[in-house]
């Protein structure tokens, strides 16, 4: 899946605006974002989960189609990497904004509540097409933010990195829900993406095409 990205960034940081491009790129994207969206399965690959679990997996999955449809608006209108940390350092608020709330939430208890219970979950599949926006936005754009000639080990570290964060993260959302602590799960989250956002203030210019110095 990564490699598959990988094409996608290097497509997108060529020739953003060559409608030619458009069409293979939505399908090669949905494509790579269809199966991990979509496979849920229990121990030994039998799928032995409740329909309640299938429904929310579905609405997870339908949740990230806008955000794919978002990065494709913006690639397509020829944002530059100079500009690019605006969106994803807002993207990134958002989903600390939406998280925060849904740990207050409860934490006082309004979750208990229907009217509580349905913004709780509207708030979280709110945060998950942030996130996912975010995310995709960052794949296309790391590359551009690299000296060309170290682009590729560049963004393998940065990805070798961010699957430091993918197997940190059952941690604290599985283990902290399981003890009963979600509202401070929801809190770890939505610190990490306020952090991740200021610090999107510090992405520096585009390095498409130039040379190292010194």
């Amino acid at each position: 899946i990564e490699q598959g990205w990988g094409a996608v960034a290097s497509a997108a940081s060529e020739q953003p605006q060559d409608p030619e491009l458009r069409r293979p790129r939505l399908r090669l994207m949905a494509s790579l974002d269809a199966p991990p969206s979509g496979v849920c399965t229990g121990p030994g690959g039998a799928l032995n989960l409740p329909s309640s679990t299938y429904a929310e997996v579905v609405l997870a999955a339908l949740a990230e189609v806008p955000s794919v449809l978002m990065c494709l608006l913006a690639v397509g209108a020829g944002a530059k990497a100079a500009t690019a940390h605006r969106p994803v350092a807002g993207f990134l608020y958002g989903t600390a904004t939406a998280m925060g709330t849904c740990a207050l939430a409860r934490a006082l208890g309004w979750e208990a509540e229907h009217v509580g219970h349905m913004l709780v979950s509207a708030l979280l599949l709110l945060s998950r097409f942030l996130i996912a926006s975010a995310y995709f936005l960052l794949y296309i754009y790391t590359p551009m933010l690299l000296p060309t000639q170290v682009r590729a080990f560049g963004l393998g570290i940065c990805n070798a990195i961010s699957r430091l964060g993918g197997m940190a993260a059952p941690l604290v959302a599985v283990e902290l829900v399981e003890e009963g602590l979600s509202q401070v799960s929801l809190a770890v989250f939505a610190g990490l993406c306020l952090v991740s956002g200021i610090l999107m203030a510090f992405i520096g210019a585009q390095t498409k095409g130039q040379e190292l110095r010194g």
